[in-house]
């Protein structure tokens, strides 16, 4: 009996930090976003959602005869601020397809954290 009371006890302990530590994410976030500079995004065709490019990577193989091209895009938006505008799950919108700097990307991956959805845009083109 005093092990569960203990264990329930430590849990308990531990959402409290973790929720303190969401928070001053957050709020870091919060200043540090005007700096960094907002773009947004949307998915299939839904509310445009602000956050933050956070990686971006382009390249191009060439092949005999052609060459193939891709790119992707990591970009991070408050838990919050993506369940407002998407409200299913987030891994529901994978696969869908997302519009980001005037270009059409697929969803390649989403990670929802505490704080913060991670969205994963792929795109890539093959020449003959």
């Amino acid at each position: 009996m005093y092990a569960r009371r203990l264990r329930n006890r430590a849990a308990g302990f531990l959402f409290k930090i973790m929720s303190l530590l969401s928070e001053f994410a957050a709020a870091c976030h919060a200043i540090a976003a005007p700096v960094i500079g907002l773009e947004s995004i949307t998915i299939a065709g839904g509310a445009a959602i602000s956050g933050t490019l956070a990686e971006s990577d382009f390249h191009r193989n060439y092949e005999e005869g052609g060459f193939e091209q891709a790119a992707t895009l990591e970009f991070v938006v408050s838990a919050t601020v993506f369940a407002a505008a998407y409200p299913n799950t987030a891994k529901s919108y994978e696969g869908n397809k997302a519009t980001a700097r005037g270009d059409t990307w697929r969803i390649g991956s989403i990670s929802s954290g505490a704080s913060f959805v991670k969205i994963s845009l792929v795109a890539s083109n093959k020449s003959a």
